[in-house]
């Protein structure tokens, strides 16, 4: 204990005020941080001043709900010029608020019980931020073929301090959120403060935007999305606006929109799916081209994936068996362990190969290996280039670590080239991820008759983003020297900097530094590249509100070319409309000054403007330039003191009629600019025709007219002409048709089955004809996973989700004929009626599976309570309501209810074993149940069934005293 005091002492703080006089008393330390679950000690240091003994108290002064540890009346007597040290401990409230500091007051009594001295102690509790989002339902179906649905958000504080969380719903552009009571449209930013220990439950609407047909699907039709099969997410962000906490959550909610059929293989056998496409373009022209394109995709075993694709054009009308082979090919293996590639093929990451050949990989546990062959341009004829490379990655944990070598020779250029580097990346922490690589690189020149030359360069880069708090940082820096292979002479430095000032404010700070020397290596020789330089300065300050964002965008930047330097200063400013789904806008403008310091040109203005916008099917794109933006323009600028001006509109539309069957889609562009005074116009409206059976038949008809009506160049030439404005114009036309076919495969025929959801009325599990489907039964459909099969097969184990229509029924087309798990879900109330569990149900063809609802039994309950004859309250006077009965099956689904004023309860459950509790702590500890776990066996069906609690109130001692006499108890 003393030892204890030294070490307080030690870090004592002064207790002498301007004079040392009088009883004098101070706490150690006057400050102290810790958790509300630990015990607060202190010391206190009493000086008696005087030249007489002193006699008093100590009292603690402590916050509501505080506990002191020692005795509290013990007096102290102190002699003259004497101190004491008494130490202090309490016990905080386990509900202290986080961040708060409480006032603990030490007071010094007489024995008279006068204050005469006292000091505070200063106690602060850590905040402990601990606020959780729940998301009740993550999938969501829309029923009665209605396209509006209700969802809701839980958020709970469990921590110790008060929490201020925002929340960022994100919806599908299908769908819009709305007020579930005013239906009309909602905030999608909302802060929620919540106290301590409380919580909130946060509703919306959802609702799917009515729109027209999108044109998305008619470039590749078998993208298309069923109608009747669709899905809306909607994303939920939420962070901390305020509190001490920094903590995030984030999660997605699935709107989905399901029809009663759907085919698991598109089609009744096994086959490969294969896309053809032929277009014809520029007929009535001298340049009329046919293209033939194949392609497809299917899933295999085992999450594998085969891609595939031939092209070729026709390009004259003689004969070229080439173009019949095609010009393109390709074809791609992809499998959780192996890849394998032929045809067009890239080399990985940082590799500088491409053509024709082949490509592979392997993986083994945390380790990647590959090698790819490459000849161009053809494979087997006209190869003056091959090459060929290497590649390796190890990835375990944070760390990601890459390598690679190429070689590739040009016989025609007599140059080979080799290349070998390196990049890794470690997440050092999350939201921190460091980043670093090097490299070198060879070319030597070897020419029939000379001696040769060699040549050789290295490079590396380096880069970290992270995040700290509000705060974000990203760093990058490339070096390459003159004759590095990938990067010649490039050095580049670019910066990040962003500040989350709150939750609608945001300041980032953009740089980058950017220089160029490369050399080349042509015939032996090196050759001297054009020197270029950018520097680049951009403050971005962003302004977030519900309906719109506003940027303001300060701009410094500097260029410089073997033919100028320019100085860029000005102001950019976006605004951006939010939330708006019929709508969506972008506008952005620029306005600033050049200055070119080298030519002694004052400085000149330029500006830019731009406005994107889209309204259901249409989309319109505007762009203004005033004065020389670009490093071209500038020269000519430089040269001419012409100022020049362009306008650029691009647009296109998409227009459904015939019931979905026809689209018209309609582009357009315009390009004028004031220098050459040119004028180029483009309009080209396309026609689509959808038909049954799968084909899509296209035509387009296209107008291309351009115009120039000067060239200061050639005016300032002695000797030249004037020139004299010119025009011309196109017209052509286009065809195409679209078919996806299938290519029979070895392999058995598939089946359709149809399954019908009815309430079995008499419990034979059969449709009878008085027996009606039930509408919007959810069904999942998943097959037994089994072994063999044909070779495009893949189970699908999570299954397809149907939703029955009013006649009850779903359709699965194209399926194995076998063992299936079939499991229902009941989407709206279905009363006394209950779906079961999931089967096993064997799938023949021809044979339609019957799913019967279960009619449910009903239990009916109550609580007896046998008093003790000395208690309060007689019979029938307790109040048993709301007491929990619960009911759990032998496959632990649980089924619950409240009870009546009186002790009766019901419950309706499907036929079953069952296990049936009641919550004992609602009636507290002066009652016992005498038995609360009762087995029940409802497998026989009767209609109704009666099961009773008996409960008894514990024996209560009474004291009885006899006056005159002896007490007897």
């Amino acid at each position: 204990m003393i030892l204890w005091l030294l070490i307080l002492v030690a870090g004592d703080r002064s207790v002498c005020t301007a004079a040392n006089v009088g009883v004098q008393a101070a706490f150690v330390k006057n400050n102290t941080i810790q958790d509300a679950s630990e015990v607060a000690a202190n010391v206190l240091r009493i000086v008696n001043y005087t030249n007489k003994k002193v006699r008093f108290g100590v009292s603690v002064g402590l916050p509501a709900g505080w506990i002191t540890l020692g005795n509290r009346d013990r007096m102290i007597d102190l002699p003259a010029g004497d101190s004491v040290f008494i130490p202090v401990r309490a016990i905080p409230d386990r509900q202290a608020k986080g961040g708060t500091s409480y006032v603990l007051s030490a007071i010094l009594r007489s024995e008279q019980d006068q204050q005469f001295a006292a000091d505070n102690w200063y106690v602060t509790i850590k905040s402990h931020s601990d606020w959780r989002v729940n998301v009740p339902q993550r999938q969501i179906y829309f029923t009665n073929g209605s396209d509006s649905a209700n969802f809701s958000v839980q958020i709970s504080n469990q921590g110790n301090s008060d929490e201020s969380i925002r929340l960022v719903f994100l919806p599908d552009r299908r769908i819009q959120l709305l007020d579930p009571v005013t239906k009309q449209p909602a905030a999608l930013t909302i802060t929620c403060d919540l106290p301590v220990g409380h919580d909130t439950v946060v509703r919306y609407a959802v609702r799917k935007v009515t729109e027209q047909r999108r044109s998305a699907g008619k470039k590749d039709l078998t993208a298309a999305a069923d109608p009747n099969r669709e899905s809306y997410p909607v994303q939920v962000l939420a962070r901390s606006a305020g509190g001490t906490g920094n903590r995030s959550w984030s999660g997605n909610i699935t709107f989905a929109r399901v029809g009663n059929r759907v085919a698991q293989h598109l089609y009744s056998g096994n086959a490969l799916p294969l896309t053809m496409e032929v277009n014809l373009f520029d007929v009535l022209t001298d340049g009329t081209t046919m293209s033939l394109d194949l392609y497809g995709s299917t899933n295999l075993r085992n999450n594998a994936f085969l891609t595939y694709r031939l092209q070729s054009v026709f390009i004259t009308n003689y004969l070229n068996e080439q173009a019949f082979l095609g010009q393109n090919h390709y074809i791609g293996y992809f499998s959780n362990r192996y890849t394998v590639e032929a045809g067009e093929v890239n080399g990985w990451g940082r590799s500088l190969l491409t053509g024709r050949g082949l490509k592979a990989s392997v993986k083994v546990r945390n380790e990647t290996i590959g090698a790819i062959y490459v000849r161009g341009p053809g494979l087997f004829r006209n190869n003056p280039n091959s090459g060929y490379g290497l590649y390796h990655q190890h990835a375990k944990g944070p760390l990601t670590w890459s390598n690679y070598f190429t070689r590739n020779e040009n016989r025609q250029l007599k140059l080979t080239t080799n290349a070998a580097n390196t990049y890794a990346s470690y997440k050092a922490a999350p939201g921190h991820q460091l980043g670093f690589g090097m490299g070198m690189s060879s070319e030597r020149f070897r020419p029939d008759t000379a001696e040769g030359s060699f040549g050789a360069g290295y490079g590396f880069d380096a880069n970290y983003s992270g995040t700290y708090g509000p705060y974000g940082f990203f760093a990058n820096y490339n070096y390459g020297s003159s004759q590095y292979a990938l990067y010649r002479g490039v050095r580049m430095f670019n910066t990040r900097l962003s500040w989350a000032i709150s939750q609608d404010r945001n300041l980032s700070l953009n740089t980058q530094h950017f220089t160029q020397r490369p050399e080349y290596f042509v015939n032996g020789r090196i050759i001297d590249g054009p020197f270029l330089r950018n520097q680049r300065y951009e403050l971005r300050y962003g302004i977030f509100m519900p309906k719109a964002m506003i940027a303001f965008r300060p701009l410094y930047q500097f260029d410089e070319n073997p033919r100028i330097r320019v100085r860029t200063t000005g102001m950019g400013f976006d605004y951006n409309v939010r939330n708006n789904e019929a709508m969506r806008v972008s506008t952005n403008l620029f306005m600033g000054y050049g200055f070119a310091p080298t030519v002694g040109l004052d400085p000149f203005f330029l500006a830019r403007a731009g406005v994107y916008a889209r309204w259901n099917t249409t989309f319109l794109s505007l762009r203004y330039f005033y004065g020389p933006n670009q490093l071209q323009e500038q020269i000519r600028f430089i040269s001419y003191r012409i100022n020049p001006q362009s306008v650029f509109l691009t647009g296109s539309n998409d227009y459904w009629f015939g019931n979905g069957k026809f689209v018209l889609t309609t582009t357009g562009n315009l390009f004028y600019e004031t220098f050459y005074k040119r004028l180029n116009t483009r309009i080209r409206p396309e026609l689509f025709y959808f038909t049954n059976t799968g084909f899509r038949f296209s035509m387009y008809v296209s107008w291309v007219r351009n115009a120039q009506g000067s060239n200061p160049v050639l005016n300032e030439i002695t000797g030249e002409e004037t020139f004299e404005p010119v025009a011309n114009a196109d017209f052509n036309i286009g065809f195409g048709v679209k078919k996806q076919l299938g290519v029979p495969l070895p392999g058995p025929k598939y089946i359709s089955t149809k399954v019908i959801v009815f309430r079995d009325m008499n419990g034979n599990r059969r449709q009878d004809g008085q027996e009606d489907g039930v509408e919007n039964i959810l069904v999942t459909i998943r097959p037994k996973r089994v072994e063999g099969g044909d070779t495009l097969s893949y189970s699908i184990v999570h299954g397809e989700d149907f939703i029955t229509d009013k006649k009850g029924e779903v359709w699965y087309d194209n399926i194995t004929p076998g063992i299936y798990y079939m499991r229902m879900s009941a989407l709206v109330g279905q009363g006394d009626w209950f779906t079961g569990e999931e089967q096993e149900v064997v799938v023949r063809k021809g044979e339609p599976v019957y799913l019967p609802l279960n009619r449910g039994l009903r239990l009916n309950g109550s609580i007896l309570v046998d008093r003790d004859k000395y208690s309060g309250g007689g019979e029938g006077t307790m109040d048993l309501s709301r007491i929990r009965i619960t009911a759990i099956d032998s496959l632990g689904h649980t089924y619950t209810c409240l009870s009546e004023r009186d002790g009766t309860f019901n419950l309706q459950l499907p036929m079953g074993k069952y296990t049936l509790t009641a919550n004992e702590a609602a009636l507290g500890d002066g009652f016992l149940f005498l038995r609360n776990k009762i087995e029940l066996d409802l497998t026989r069906y009767v209609e109704n069934y009666s099961v009773t609690f008996n409960v008894v109130e514990r024996k209560r001692k009474v004291e009885i005293k006899r006056f005159g006499g002896s007490e007897k108890r």
